[in-house]
C-alpha cells in the first residue's frame, strides 16, 4: 500500500471521529498507524489529528500536537481557536489569535466567529469592535456566519442597534442569520421587534426551524402574546419533528404560564412522553410564580419518585416556589439537606433564595445571620434580597449594613440609595432625625468600615455623588434618586438652589463672552412648555465658524440641559409628595425653582 494510499485511509478515520468517548482509541491508534508508516511530517494528517483530538476532548493531546507541528496552516489555528472558545477558555482563544497574528497569518472568515463569542462573554466590546472593523476592511461583511456571529456580539453587550445595523446590511440572510436576530432582540427585551422579525423572516420564505420557536415563544411569553403563541403551538402540533422536541414543549410550557394560562402548561407537561429534568423545573417554577407552592413540593417529589436527580437550578426554583408562598419549615427543610441527600454544595442563588424566604416571613434577624455564615462572599443578590426585607419590615440597623455592602458593590445602582432613604422615610419622625442626626455606628460584627462618621453626613456625599453624575450623564433617574436624599436630609431647597445658581451662572458667563464676540446672530426664549416636557423654543446660531465660539454655547447648552434634568426630577419629586400630602411642598415650590433661574 502506497504513502498515499494509507495517508488518505487515517485522514478519512480521523475526520470521522466524533465527540463520543469511543473515538478516543481509535484516534489514538491511527496516530501511532501515523508514526508507524513515517507520515508524521505530513500537514494534513497533523491537522486532522488536531482536529480529532478536539472533538474528542483531549485538549491537552490537542495542544501538544498543535505545538509540534513544524508548519501551521490556516485550519490548524482555526481549530485551535475554535476549540478554546467552545470550552469556555476565552482568553486562551483570544491568546492563541494574538500568536497567530505575530507569526504572520492573515485570518479568514472563519476565524471572527468564535472571536466574537469570546469578546461577548468577556465583555470586551473594545476588542470586538476592533475586530468589526477587520471583518469591514477584509471584505467579510456579507459573510453569514461572520454576521450571525457578529449580531450574538452585539446583542449580549446590549447593543440593540448597532446588531439590527448589521443585520440590516447582510445581503443575504438564511435561517441561522435570522434566528440570530431573533434570538438577539428577545436578550435585549426587544420582544415586539423580535415577533415582527419572525414575521418577517415568514414573509421572505425562510421555513420556521427547531432554533427560531423557542426564541418566539420566550418573546410571546414576556409580551402575554398569547395568541401568537397559541398560533405557534398549532403550527408545532402539526409537524413531528417540532412535537417531540423537548426543548419546544418546555418553552411552550414557560410561554403559557408567563401568559398567566397555567392550565395550559399542565396540560402540555401531562401530555409529554419525553420529559426531561429541565421540563420537571420548568413546571415547578410555573406552579411557584403563580403563588402555587404546595403543588410545587408535590411536583418536586413526584420528579424524586420518577428517578429524576434534582441539580443546582431546581433546587434554586424549589426554594424560590417555597418563597413566594411563605413556606418557611419548607424551604428550610430542603436548604438544610442540599449536602446530605442531594450532594450539592449551596451556591450564592440558593442562599439568595433562603434570605428572601427568611425576609419575606419577617426573620430579618435571622437571614442575616445566615449571610454572615455563608461559605462564599455574600454578593449583590443576596444583600439586595436582605436589604428587600429590611425595607418590607422597616429594620433600619440590618438594611444599613446591607446598603452599605451594595453601596461598595454597585456603586452606580441608584435602586440600593433609594431603598435605604425609604426605610428612614417609613420611620417616626423622631427616630428619623436620630438616624439622620446623630452619628451612628455600625456594629462590628457587620464586616462594614466602623469608623465613627455621621450617617447624615455619609448619606450626603453619597447623595451628591448620585447627583453630579446624574447630572453629567443627564440621568434623569440618578438626579432624582440624588435629590431624594437630601429631602429625607431636609436639606433639598438649599441643595437645589445651589445647583440652580450654580448652572445659571455659567451659563450666563457663557452668554456674556459669546456676546462680547458677537457670536450669536439670532435666538429665542430658552425654554417653553410644562416642567414634564421642557423644550427650547429657539437655537441662537453661531456665526463666523470659530470653535471657540462653538464651544462657548455648547457650554452653556449643557448648562442648560442640567438645569432642566434638575426642574424635571423636582417636578417629579413633587408630585409624588402631593399624593402624600407632605409639609414639604408649602416650603419647595417648583416656581420657586423655576424664578432662580429666570430672576
Amino acid at each position: 500500500m502506497s504513502h498515499f494510499t494509507t495517508s488518505t485511509s487515517l485522514s478519512a478515520i480521523l475526520r470521522n471521529c466524533s465527540s463520543l468517548l469511543s473515538s478516543i482509541p481509535t484516534a489514538r491508534k491511527v496516530h501511532a498507524q501515523i508514526l508507524i508508516n513515517g507520515l508524521f511530517q505530513n500537514n494534513t494528517l497533523q491537522t486532522d489529528l488536531v482536529l480529532a483530538y478536539c472533538k474528542c476532548g483531549l485538549l491537552g493531546d490537542a495542544r501538544k500536537m498543535f505545538v509540534s507541528m513544524p508548519d501551521r496552516n490556516m485550519h490548524s489555528w482555526n481549530i485551535m481557536i475554535s476549540t478554546h472558545v467552545k470550552n469556555c477558555l476565552y482568553t486562551d482563544g483570544l491568546c492563541i489569535f494574538s500568536a497567530f497574528l505575530q507569526v504572520g497569518q492573515r485570518p479568514d472568515h472563519y476565524t471572527f466567529t468564535p472571536l466574537f463569542k469570546a469578546c461577548a462573554q468577556l465583555g470586551d466590546k473594545t476588542l470586538g469592535l476592533g475586530l468589526h472593523s477587520w471583518v469591514i476592511k477584509f471584505g467579510f461583511v456579507n459573510y453569514v456566519v461572520v454576521g450571525s456571529a457578529l449580531l450574538e456580539f452585539y446583542s449580549k453587550c446590549k447593543q440593540a442597534e448597532d446588531a439590527k445595523r448589521v443585520f440590516g446590511d447582510l445581503r443575504f440572510k438564511d435561517s441561522v442569520a435570522w434566528n440570530s436576530m431573533i434570538s438577539g432582540l428577545v436578550r435585549l427585551g426587544c420582544n415586539v421587534d423580535a415577533v415582527v422579525c419572525f414575521r418577517d423572516m415568514l414573509k421572505e420564505g425562510i421555513v420556521m426551524d427547531r432554533m427560531a420557536i423557542p426564541s418566539i415563544l420566550s418573546a410571546c411569553g414576556r409580551e402575554g402574546d398569547v395568541m401568537k403563541g397559541k398560533e405557534i403551538h398549532g403550527q408545532v402540533m402539526k409537524s413531528v419533528t417540532f412535537c417531540d422536541d423537548v426543548t419546544i414543549v418546555n418553552s411552550l410550557i414557560d410561554m403559557y404560564s408567563r401568559c398567566g394560562f397555567l392550565y395550559n402548561s399542565e396540560n402540555v407537561f401531562k401530555n409529554m412522553v419525553n420529559a426531561n429534568l429541565v421540563s420537571w423545573t420548568t413546571m415547578i417554577s410555573c406552579y411557584g410564580v403563580h403563588g402555587k407552592g404546595k403543588e410545587s413540593l408535590v411536583l418536586f417529589e413526584e420528579m424524586k419518585f420518577r428517578g429524576f436527580e434534582p441539580n443546582s437550578v431546581t433546587i434554586t426554583t424549589i426554594l424560590a416556589s417555597c418563597s413566594h408562598s411563605g413556606l418557611v419549615d419548607q424551604g428550610k427543610k430542603i436548604f438544610d439537606s442540599l449536602g446530605l441527600v442531594y450532594n450539592i454544595e449551596p451556591c450564592v442563588e440558593h442562599y439568595a433564595c433562603m434570605i428572601d424566604l427568611l425576609g419575606r416571613s419577617g426573620c430579618v434577624e435571622e437571614a442575616f445571620e445566615l449571610v454572615k455564615n455563608m461559605k462564599l462572599a455574600p454578593t449583590a443578590s443576596t444583600w439586595g434580597a436582605l436589604l428587600a426585607a429590611c425595607m418590607t419590615w422597616r429594620n433600619v440597623e440590618i438594611g444599613e449594613i446591607a446598603a452599605h455592602h451594595l453601596f461598595k458593590l454597585e456603586p452606580k445602582n441608584t435602586s440600593n440609595y433609594i431603598a435605604l432613604c425609604s426605610i428612614y422615610e417609613s420611620l417616626a419622625t423622631k427616630e428619623r432625625h436620630k438616624y439622620y442626626l446623630i452619628p451612628h455606628k455600625v456594629s462590628s460584627s457587620s464586616q462594614v468600615d466602623t469608623k465613627e462618621s455621621s450617617q447624615g453626613e455619609e448619606l450626603r456625599v453619597k447623595g451628591m455623588e448620585v447627583l453630579e453624575r446624574g447630572l453629567e450623564s443627564f440621568n434623569q433617574a440618578e438626579v432624582g434618586a440624588g435629590l431624594q436624599v437630601f429631602y429625607n436630609l431636609g436639606e433639598l431647597r438649599g441643595t437645589v438652589e445651589g445647583l440652580v445658581g450654580k448652572y445659571k451662572n455659567v451659563g450666563v458667563k457663557s452668554i456674556a463672552n459669546a456676546l462680547d464676540m458677537k457670536a450669536i446672530s439670532s435666538g429665542g426664549g430658552m425654554y417653553g412648555g410644562g416642567p414634564g416636557g421642557i423644550q427650547r423654543s429657539g437655537t441662537p446660531q453661531i456665526g463666523g465658524g470659530s470653535k471657540a465660539k462653538e464651544a462657548l454655547w455648547q457650554r452653556m447648552n449643557g448648562c442648560m440641559d442640567q438645569l432642566h434634568s434638575i426642574v424635571v426630577a423636582v417636578w417629579h419629586l413633587q408630585r409624588v409628595l402631593l399624593k402624600k400630602r407632605d409639609p414639604f411642598t408649602h416650603v419647595l415650590l417648583l416656581d420657586e425653582v423655576m424664578q432662580v433661574w429666570f430672576m
